[in-house]
Protein backbone atom coordinates (compact mmCIF):
# COMPACT_ATOMS: atom_id res chain seq x y z
CA UNK A 1 0.00 0.00 0.00
CA UNK A 2 1.36 3.48 -0.88
CA UNK A 3 1.73 6.19 1.81
CA UNK A 4 1.00 9.92 0.19
CA UNK A 5 2.87 12.36 1.12
CA UNK A 6 3.04 15.91 0.81
CA UNK A 7 5.14 19.05 1.07
CA UNK A 8 3.11 22.37 2.29
CA UNK A 9 5.58 25.68 2.28
CA UNK A 10 3.31 27.14 4.97
CA UNK A 11 4.40 24.06 7.32
CA UNK A 12 8.35 24.78 6.76
CA UNK A 13 8.10 28.12 7.17
CA UNK A 14 6.33 27.53 10.69
CA UNK A 15 8.80 25.11 11.74
CA UNK A 16 11.20 27.32 11.14
CA UNK A 17 9.59 30.50 13.45
CA UNK A 18 9.34 27.44 15.87
CA UNK A 19 12.58 26.80 15.94
CA UNK A 20 14.18 30.64 15.87
CA UNK A 21 11.81 31.12 19.12
CA UNK A 22 12.79 28.63 20.93
CA UNK A 23 16.33 29.12 20.14
CA UNK A 24 15.83 32.51 21.10
CA UNK A 25 15.06 31.55 24.99
CA UNK A 26 17.68 28.51 25.14
CA UNK A 27 20.11 31.69 24.01
CA UNK A 28 18.74 34.24 26.72
CA UNK A 29 18.37 32.40 29.33
CA UNK A 30 19.53 33.63 32.48
CA UNK A 31 17.75 34.48 35.80
CA UNK A 32 18.03 37.95 34.72
CA UNK A 33 15.83 37.83 31.64
CA UNK A 34 13.28 35.49 32.44
CA UNK A 35 10.71 37.74 32.00
CA UNK A 36 11.84 37.88 28.40
CA UNK A 37 11.99 34.04 28.15
CA UNK A 38 8.50 33.96 29.19
CA UNK A 39 7.25 36.74 26.88
CA UNK A 40 7.66 34.22 23.78
CA UNK A 41 5.35 31.82 25.45
CA UNK A 42 2.25 32.94 23.76
CA UNK A 43 3.97 32.95 19.99
CA UNK A 44 5.47 29.46 20.45
CA UNK A 45 1.88 28.35 21.28
CA UNK A 46 0.52 30.46 18.94
CA UNK A 47 2.71 28.28 15.88
CA UNK A 48 2.41 25.20 17.33
CA UNK A 49 -1.62 25.94 17.49
CA UNK A 50 -1.17 26.22 13.61
CA UNK A 51 0.91 23.45 13.06
CA UNK A 52 -1.63 21.49 14.72
CA UNK A 53 -4.10 22.30 13.05
CA UNK A 54 -2.23 21.03 9.31
CA UNK A 55 -1.14 17.83 10.80
CA UNK A 56 -4.83 17.01 12.49
CA UNK A 57 -5.37 14.42 10.11
CA UNK A 58 -1.33 13.04 9.57
CA UNK A 59 0.12 10.34 11.05
CA UNK A 60 3.31 12.29 11.06
CA UNK A 61 1.39 14.59 14.24
CA UNK A 62 3.11 12.64 16.90
CA UNK A 63 6.43 14.24 15.59
CA UNK A 64 4.40 18.05 16.52
CA UNK A 65 2.91 16.46 19.67
CA UNK A 66 6.34 15.70 21.27
CA UNK A 67 7.63 19.17 20.40
CA UNK A 68 4.54 20.70 22.14
CA UNK A 69 5.18 18.40 25.15
CA UNK A 70 9.06 20.02 24.95
CA UNK A 71 8.44 23.62 24.50
CA UNK A 72 5.15 23.24 27.42
CA UNK A 73 8.25 21.71 29.82
CA UNK A 74 10.63 24.84 28.70
CA UNK A 75 8.53 27.22 29.85
CA UNK A 76 7.20 25.66 32.84
CA UNK A 77 10.75 25.09 33.82
CA UNK A 78 11.36 29.29 33.18
CA UNK A 79 8.28 29.76 35.30
CA UNK A 80 9.59 27.16 37.93
CA UNK A 81 12.86 29.18 38.21
CA UNK A 82 11.50 32.84 38.37
CA UNK A 83 8.81 31.23 41.32
CA UNK A 84 11.76 29.94 43.13
CA UNK A 85 13.77 33.25 43.04
CA UNK A 86 10.47 34.94 44.42
CA UNK A 87 9.72 32.58 46.96
CA UNK A 88 6.44 31.59 45.69
CA UNK A 89 4.71 28.57 47.70
CA UNK A 90 3.66 27.11 44.14
CA UNK A 91 6.97 27.03 42.08
CA UNK A 92 7.22 23.09 42.32
CA UNK A 93 3.65 22.66 40.51
CA UNK A 94 5.70 24.10 37.25
CA UNK A 95 8.92 21.62 38.31
CA UNK A 96 6.80 19.20 38.05
CA UNK A 97 4.71 20.06 34.85
CA UNK A 98 7.94 20.08 33.39
CA UNK A 99 8.85 16.82 34.12
CA UNK A 100 5.25 15.36 33.01
CA UNK A 101 5.38 16.97 30.12
CA UNK A 102 8.96 15.33 29.34
CA UNK A 103 7.97 12.06 30.58
CA UNK A 104 5.28 12.36 27.33
CA UNK A 105 7.51 12.56 24.77
CA UNK A 106 7.70 8.82 23.73
CA UNK A 107 11.07 8.96 21.09
CA UNK A 108 10.52 5.06 20.06
CA UNK A 109 7.26 6.66 18.53
CA UNK A 110 9.26 8.12 15.91
CA UNK A 111 11.67 7.51 13.29
CA UNK A 112 14.25 10.16 15.05
CA UNK A 113 17.95 10.21 13.83
CA UNK A 114 20.06 8.24 16.38
CA UNK A 115 21.81 12.00 17.27
CA UNK A 116 19.11 13.54 18.41
CA UNK A 117 16.96 10.32 19.96
CA UNK A 118 20.24 10.25 22.16
CA UNK A 119 20.53 13.72 22.56
CA UNK A 120 16.98 13.98 23.69
CA UNK A 121 16.89 11.59 26.17
CA UNK A 122 19.79 12.88 28.07
CA UNK A 123 17.97 16.31 28.55
CA UNK A 124 14.61 14.64 29.42
CA UNK A 125 16.82 12.38 32.05
CA UNK A 126 18.04 16.25 33.53
CA UNK A 127 14.93 17.95 33.63
CA UNK A 128 13.99 14.42 35.99
CA UNK A 129 16.59 14.52 37.92
CA UNK A 130 15.93 18.28 38.74
CA UNK A 131 15.11 18.74 42.50
CA UNK A 132 15.99 22.30 44.23
CA UNK A 133 19.00 23.48 42.44
CA UNK A 134 17.47 25.93 39.53
CA UNK A 135 21.49 26.36 38.70
CA UNK A 136 21.10 22.88 37.30
CA UNK A 137 18.50 24.87 34.29
CA UNK A 138 20.77 26.49 32.80
CA UNK A 139 22.71 23.00 32.11
CA UNK A 140 19.52 22.12 30.84
CA UNK A 141 18.93 24.83 28.88
CA UNK A 142 22.86 24.89 27.16
CA UNK A 143 22.15 21.31 26.07
CA UNK A 144 18.89 22.56 24.18
CA UNK A 145 20.99 24.83 22.33
CA UNK A 146 22.63 22.19 20.90
CA UNK A 147 19.86 19.78 19.80
CA UNK A 148 19.98 19.01 16.58
CA UNK A 149 15.82 19.14 15.75
CA UNK A 150 15.24 17.78 12.70
CA UNK A 151 12.31 19.32 10.31
CA UNK A 152 9.56 17.29 8.68
CA UNK A 153 9.39 18.83 4.64
CA UNK A 154 6.60 16.69 4.36
CA UNK A 155 3.80 14.41 5.73
CA UNK A 156 2.11 11.70 5.42
CA UNK A 157 -2.00 12.73 4.57
CA UNK A 158 -4.99 10.61 3.41
CA UNK A 159 -5.18 11.48 0.14
CA UNK A 160 -9.22 12.10 0.42
CA UNK A 161 -9.10 14.36 3.43
CA UNK A 162 -9.37 18.06 3.35
CA UNK A 163 -6.22 18.99 3.32
CA UNK A 164 -5.52 17.13 0.30
CA UNK A 165 -8.16 18.39 -1.62
CA UNK A 166 -7.54 21.97 -0.56
CA UNK A 167 -4.01 21.54 -1.26
CA UNK A 168 -1.83 24.64 -2.28
CA UNK A 169 -0.12 25.17 -5.64
CA UNK A 170 3.51 24.66 -3.79
CA UNK A 171 2.72 21.49 -2.76
CA UNK A 172 4.39 18.03 -3.73
CA UNK A 173 2.60 15.01 -3.45
CA UNK A 174 4.72 11.77 -3.69
CA UNK A 175 4.30 8.34 -3.07
CA UNK A 176 6.78 5.92 -1.22
CA UNK A 177 6.32 2.32 -0.79
CA UNK A 178 8.78 2.02 2.08
CA UNK A 179 7.94 1.29 5.27
CA UNK A 180 10.91 3.38 7.24
CA UNK A 181 11.01 6.98 5.34
CA UNK A 182 14.38 8.04 3.99
CA UNK A 183 16.61 10.39 6.05
CA UNK A 184 19.04 12.29 4.73
CA UNK A 185 22.00 14.00 6.37
CA UNK A 186 24.23 16.77 4.94
CA UNK A 187 27.14 18.13 6.19
CA UNK A 188 28.93 21.18 4.56
CA UNK A 189 32.73 22.50 4.74
CA UNK A 190 33.94 26.30 3.02
CA UNK A 191 37.20 26.34 2.53
CA UNK A 192 38.00 23.19 4.87
CA UNK A 193 36.01 24.16 7.51
CA UNK A 194 32.76 23.82 9.02
CA UNK A 195 30.51 26.13 7.71
CA UNK A 196 29.16 28.16 10.96
CA UNK A 197 25.62 28.89 10.23
CA UNK A 198 26.17 31.97 9.89
CA UNK A 199 29.35 31.62 7.98
CA UNK A 200 30.81 34.87 7.41
CA UNK A 201 31.72 35.36 4.12
CA UNK A 202 33.53 38.47 1.51
CA UNK A 203 31.15 39.69 -1.26
CA UNK A 204 31.96 39.00 -4.79
CA UNK A 205 34.28 35.80 -3.31
CA UNK A 206 33.72 32.50 -5.07
CA UNK A 207 33.70 29.97 -2.23
CA UNK A 208 34.68 26.04 -2.97
CA UNK A 209 31.63 24.15 -1.02
CA UNK A 210 32.17 20.87 0.28
CA UNK A 211 29.54 18.53 1.07
CA UNK A 212 28.67 14.87 3.05
CA UNK A 213 25.72 13.43 2.58
CA UNK A 214 24.47 10.33 4.43
CA UNK A 215 20.78 8.34 3.82
CA UNK A 216 19.76 5.38 5.68
CA UNK A 217 17.97 3.64 2.72
CA UNK A 218 17.55 5.17 -1.32
CA UNK A 219 14.10 4.74 -1.87
CA UNK A 220 13.36 1.97 -4.52
CA UNK A 221 13.31 3.22 -8.47
CA UNK A 222 14.82 7.10 -7.86
CA UNK A 223 17.92 7.93 -9.69
CA UNK A 224 18.77 11.20 -7.53
CA UNK A 225 18.52 13.17 -4.69
CA UNK A 226 17.92 16.47 -5.56
CA UNK A 227 19.79 19.41 -3.34
CA UNK A 228 17.72 22.89 -4.58
CA UNK A 229 18.79 25.82 -3.21
CA UNK A 230 15.22 28.23 -2.27
CA UNK A 231 15.48 32.01 -0.52
CA UNK A 232 13.24 34.50 -0.10
CA UNK A 233 16.28 36.50 -1.22
CA UNK A 234 17.19 37.53 -4.68
CA UNK A 235 18.89 34.87 -6.23
CA UNK A 236 20.10 36.57 -8.38
CA UNK A 237 22.17 38.01 -5.22
CA UNK A 238 23.75 35.01 -5.04
CA UNK A 239 24.51 31.53 -6.32
CA UNK A 240 24.63 28.36 -5.12
CA UNK A 241 25.91 25.27 -7.34
CA UNK A 242 25.52 21.89 -5.80
CA UNK A 243 25.75 18.76 -8.29
CA UNK A 244 22.82 16.30 -8.58
CA UNK A 245 23.56 12.65 -6.04
CA UNK A 246 22.97 9.64 -7.55
CA UNK A 247 22.64 6.47 -5.58
CA UNK A 248 26.07 5.14 -3.50
CA UNK A 249 26.24 2.27 -1.55
CA UNK A 250 28.80 4.10 0.45
CA UNK A 251 28.35 5.32 4.22
CA UNK A 252 28.87 8.74 2.91
CA UNK A 253 29.27 10.36 -0.50
CA UNK A 254 31.41 13.75 -0.76
CA UNK A 255 30.52 16.13 -3.09
CA UNK A 256 31.48 20.03 -4.00
CA UNK A 257 30.31 23.11 -5.50
CA UNK A 258 30.55 26.51 -5.37
CA UNK A 259 28.62 29.52 -3.40
CA UNK A 260 29.33 32.97 -3.92
CA UNK A 261 27.46 36.02 -2.72
CA UNK A 262 27.46 38.94 -4.84
CA UNK A 263 26.81 41.52 -2.87
CA UNK A 264 27.38 42.67 0.76
CA UNK A 265 24.89 43.52 4.29
CA UNK A 266 23.83 47.14 4.76
CA UNK A 267 23.26 45.82 8.28
CA UNK A 268 25.94 44.10 10.16
CA UNK A 269 23.48 41.73 12.65
CA UNK A 270 20.99 40.72 9.63
CA UNK A 271 21.72 37.30 7.81
CA UNK A 272 21.20 35.91 4.40
CA UNK A 273 19.68 32.66 4.54
CA UNK A 274 19.48 30.12 1.81
CA UNK A 275 17.21 27.10 2.71
CA UNK A 276 17.63 23.53 0.64
CA UNK A 277 15.00 21.89 -1.02
CA UNK A 278 15.89 18.17 -0.61
CA UNK A 279 14.21 15.01 -2.81
CA UNK A 280 14.54 12.16 -4.62
CA UNK A 281 13.74 11.84 -8.22
CA UNK A 282 12.15 9.89 -10.31
CA UNK A 283 12.87 9.64 -14.25
CA UNK A 284 9.41 10.52 -14.61
CA UNK A 285 9.52 13.31 -12.35
CA UNK A 286 7.95 11.81 -9.10
CA UNK A 287 9.35 13.18 -6.13
CA UNK A 288 10.02 12.20 -2.36
CA UNK A 289 10.81 14.59 -0.02
CA UNK A 290 12.68 12.81 3.00
CA UNK A 291 13.65 13.84 6.79
CA UNK A 292 16.09 16.18 6.26
CA UNK A 293 18.77 16.46 9.44
CA UNK A 294 22.09 18.71 9.66
CA UNK A 295 22.64 21.90 7.33
CA UNK A 296 18.44 21.99 5.81
CA UNK A 297 19.81 25.75 5.25
CA UNK A 298 22.90 28.06 4.75
CA UNK A 299 22.92 31.04 6.86
CA UNK A 300 25.74 33.67 5.97
CA UNK A 301 26.75 37.43 7.21
CA UNK A 302 28.36 38.53 4.17
CA UNK A 303 30.48 41.72 5.02
CA UNK A 304 32.73 44.23 3.46
CA UNK A 305 35.78 45.38 5.35
CA UNK A 306 35.44 48.74 3.30
CA UNK A 307 32.13 49.43 4.10
CA UNK A 308 31.94 52.76 6.41
CA UNK A 309 31.50 50.69 9.75
CA UNK A 310 34.77 49.29 9.49
CA UNK A 311 36.12 52.43 7.50
CA UNK A 312 39.35 54.01 9.97
CA UNK A 313 40.96 55.89 7.32
CA UNK A 314 43.46 53.28 6.60
CA UNK A 315 42.69 49.85 4.46
CA UNK A 316 45.36 47.70 6.35
CA UNK A 317 43.67 49.16 9.91
CA UNK A 318 40.22 48.69 8.37
CA UNK A 319 40.60 44.94 7.08
CA UNK A 320 41.55 44.39 10.95
CA UNK A 321 38.33 45.81 12.61
CA UNK A 322 36.13 43.39 9.97
CA UNK A 323 38.39 40.53 11.10
CA UNK A 324 37.69 41.78 14.86
CA UNK A 325 33.82 42.28 14.26
CA UNK A 326 33.62 38.79 13.07
CA UNK A 327 35.78 37.42 15.54
CA UNK A 328 33.21 38.81 18.36
CA UNK A 329 30.17 37.48 16.31
CA UNK A 330 31.64 33.65 15.93
CA UNK A 331 32.96 33.89 19.84
CA UNK A 332 30.78 36.10 21.39
CA UNK A 333 27.16 34.85 20.10
CA UNK A 334 25.69 36.72 23.07
CA UNK A 335 27.35 39.55 23.65
CA UNK A 336 25.09 42.64 23.94
CA UNK A 337 24.89 44.78 20.71
CA UNK A 338 25.20 47.99 21.96
CA UNK A 339 28.61 46.62 23.84
CA UNK A 340 29.43 45.62 20.57
CA UNK A 341 28.87 48.50 18.79
CA UNK A 342 30.47 51.16 21.27
CA UNK A 343 33.39 49.06 21.24
CA UNK A 344 33.78 48.81 17.74
CA UNK A 345 33.67 52.48 17.31
CA UNK A 346 36.17 53.10 20.13
CA UNK A 347 38.36 50.83 18.73
CA UNK A 348 38.04 52.28 15.16
CA UNK A 349 39.11 55.44 16.07
CA UNK A 350 42.25 54.43 18.06
CA UNK A 351 43.09 52.20 14.98
CA UNK A 352 42.64 55.52 12.88
CA UNK A 353 45.45 57.15 15.52
CA UNK A 354 47.53 54.15 15.00
CA UNK A 355 47.69 54.71 11.73
CA UNK A 356 48.28 58.31 11.81
CA UNK A 357 51.10 58.28 14.13
CA UNK A 358 52.60 55.63 11.63
CA UNK A 359 52.19 57.74 9.41
CA UNK A 360 53.19 60.86 10.28
CA UNK A 361 55.91 59.61 12.07
CA UNK A 362 54.33 61.29 15.59
CA UNK A 363 56.66 59.13 17.98
CA UNK A 364 59.75 59.33 15.93
CA UNK A 365 63.01 59.49 17.86
CA UNK A 366 60.62 60.53 21.13
CA UNK A 367 62.14 57.99 23.92
CA UNK A 368 60.26 59.49 26.69
CA UNK A 369 56.28 60.35 27.00
CA UNK A 370 54.70 60.41 29.78
CA UNK A 371 51.75 58.71 29.58
CA UNK A 372 49.61 61.43 30.43
CA UNK A 373 50.53 63.02 27.28
CA UNK A 374 50.16 60.04 25.46
CA UNK A 375 46.69 59.82 26.47
CA UNK A 376 45.64 63.64 26.16
CA UNK A 377 46.83 63.49 22.77
CA UNK A 378 44.78 60.33 21.87
CA UNK A 379 42.17 61.66 23.35
CA UNK A 380 42.07 65.19 21.50
CA UNK A 381 42.58 62.78 18.39
CA UNK A 382 39.44 60.81 19.00
CA UNK A 383 37.34 63.49 20.41
CA UNK A 384 37.84 64.98 16.70
CA UNK A 385 36.21 62.33 15.07
CA UNK A 386 32.30 62.50 14.49
CA UNK A 387 31.39 59.02 15.32
CA UNK A 388 32.81 59.76 18.48
CA UNK A 389 33.16 63.54 19.92
CA UNK A 390 32.07 64.44 23.12
CA UNK A 391 30.98 61.10 24.18
CA UNK A 392 34.78 60.35 25.26
CA UNK A 393 35.29 60.64 28.96
CA UNK A 394 38.85 61.29 30.37
CA UNK A 395 39.96 59.36 33.50
CA UNK A 396 36.65 58.21 34.63
CA UNK A 397 36.54 56.85 38.03
CA UNK A 398 35.37 52.80 38.21
CA UNK A 399 35.81 49.84 40.61
CA UNK A 400 38.12 52.14 42.62
CA UNK A 401 40.57 53.11 40.12
CA UNK A 402 41.10 55.88 37.11
CA UNK A 403 40.03 54.94 33.52
CA UNK A 404 41.96 56.86 31.04
CA UNK A 405 39.86 56.76 28.22
CA UNK A 406 36.12 55.30 28.56
CA UNK A 407 33.36 55.93 25.37
CA UNK A 408 29.67 54.53 26.76
CA UNK A 409 31.03 52.53 29.54
CA UNK A 410 33.98 50.97 27.23
CA UNK A 411 37.18 51.46 28.48
CA UNK A 412 40.78 51.90 26.96
CA UNK A 413 43.69 51.50 29.24
CA UNK A 414 46.93 53.46 27.51
CA UNK A 415 50.30 52.64 28.79
CA UNK A 416 53.76 54.15 27.74
CA UNK A 417 56.83 51.25 27.86
CA UNK A 418 60.53 51.77 27.47
CA UNK A 419 62.19 48.58 28.32
CA UNK A 420 59.34 45.90 27.14
CA UNK A 421 58.90 45.25 23.65
CA UNK A 422 57.62 41.58 23.40
CA UNK A 423 53.84 41.66 22.68
CA UNK A 424 53.17 38.45 24.81
CA UNK A 425 54.80 40.32 27.65
CA UNK A 426 53.58 43.44 27.34
CA UNK A 427 49.69 41.96 27.30
CA UNK A 428 50.61 39.76 29.98
CA UNK A 429 52.11 42.93 31.77
CA UNK A 430 48.98 45.11 31.11
CA UNK A 431 46.29 43.25 30.07
CA UNK A 432 44.50 42.39 33.21
CA UNK A 433 44.22 45.88 34.69
CA UNK A 434 41.68 47.18 31.82
CA UNK A 435 39.43 43.65 31.82
CA UNK A 436 39.33 44.56 35.98
CA UNK A 437 37.92 48.04 35.12
CA UNK A 438 35.59 46.55 32.25
CA UNK A 439 34.15 43.77 34.49
CA UNK A 440 33.77 46.14 37.10
CA UNK A 441 31.29 48.02 34.68
CA UNK A 442 29.67 45.20 33.50
CA UNK A 443 31.39 44.76 29.79
CA UNK A 444 33.12 41.59 28.17
CA UNK A 445 35.16 44.01 25.89
CA UNK A 446 38.53 46.03 26.37
CA UNK A 447 41.05 47.42 24.71
CA UNK A 448 44.83 47.91 26.11
CA UNK A 449 46.87 50.25 24.07
CA UNK A 450 50.43 50.86 24.50
CA UNK A 451 53.23 53.26 23.32
CA UNK A 452 56.26 51.36 22.33
CA UNK A 453 58.88 53.38 22.90
CA UNK A 454 62.10 50.80 23.46
CA UNK A 455 64.72 51.07 20.99
CA UNK A 456 64.27 49.85 17.24
CA UNK A 457 67.14 47.98 15.81
CA UNK A 458 65.04 47.01 13.33
CA UNK A 459 62.09 48.67 11.42
CA UNK A 460 58.85 48.21 12.60
CA UNK A 461 56.66 45.65 11.99
CA UNK A 462 53.30 45.69 9.07
CA UNK A 463 50.76 47.72 11.67
CA UNK A 464 48.27 44.57 11.45
CA UNK A 465 50.63 42.63 13.52
CA UNK A 466 50.41 44.98 16.31
CA UNK A 467 46.51 44.70 16.25
CA UNK A 468 45.91 41.27 19.04
CA UNK A 469 42.82 39.79 19.79
CA UNK A 470 42.94 37.45 23.04
CA UNK A 471 41.01 36.03 25.72
CA UNK A 472 42.65 36.87 29.32
CA UNK A 473 42.18 34.87 32.23
CA UNK A 474 39.90 35.44 35.23
CA UNK A 475 39.62 34.48 38.60
CA UNK A 476 38.05 31.21 39.91
CA UNK A 477 37.63 30.03 35.98
CA UNK A 478 41.19 29.38 34.78
CA UNK A 479 40.38 25.81 33.94
CA UNK A 480 36.63 26.41 32.53
CA UNK A 481 34.65 27.88 29.63
CA UNK A 482 32.83 30.59 30.52
CA UNK A 483 29.27 31.28 29.37
CA UNK A 484 30.42 35.53 28.72
CA UNK A 485 34.11 35.76 28.85
CA UNK A 486 35.51 38.48 28.17
CA UNK A 487 37.67 39.73 25.04
CA UNK A 488 40.56 42.19 24.46
CA UNK A 489 42.07 43.84 21.65
CA UNK A 490 45.72 45.05 22.22
CA UNK A 491 46.67 47.74 20.39
CA UNK A 492 50.47 48.68 20.14
CA UNK A 493 51.59 51.89 18.52
CA UNK A 494 55.70 51.58 17.57
CA UNK A 495 57.24 54.87 18.68
CA UNK A 496 61.09 55.78 19.03
CA UNK A 497 61.10 55.32 15.33
CA UNK A 498 64.03 56.29 13.29
CA UNK A 499 64.09 57.61 9.74
CA UNK A 500 63.48 54.82 6.78
CA UNK A 501 67.05 55.20 6.08
CA UNK A 502 68.90 55.07 8.69
CA UNK A 503 67.79 51.31 9.32
CA UNK A 504 70.25 50.28 6.74
CA UNK A 505 73.03 52.07 8.28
Amino acid sequence: MFNHRKYISRLVELQELLRIEMLTVYCSFDFTKLDFCISKEEKVNDIIKEISEMVKESKDGVFFTHYNYLSKAVFHLTHWVKHVLAASPNSRNHLQAAKVNMSLIDITAFAYPENFANSLSIIINKVNALDQNVVDVKDIFNALKYLPYPALYEIENNPFSRIHRDRQVDEIETTDDKDVPPVVSIEFLVDQEPWANPQILQPGKVYSLHGRVRVNAWPNGFDQLILHPISAENQSNYILELPAVMPFKEKILDISGTVVFKYPQHNFDDNLSVRLLCYFQRADGTKILPLVIGYDQLIAKVLDPNSYDFMTGFSSMSSALAEVAIKLSKELPMLDKKERDDFLKLLRGILNYQGYCLQQGVYKNETNVAESVFRDRLIQHLIGLPYLGEAIVKEAELAGGRVEISYNGIIAELKSESRISDRNQLIQKFGSQPVAYASGNGKQLSILCILDLTEKINPPAPPRNNIIVHSPKVHGHEGSELAYPPMQVAVLIDGNTKKPSDYSK
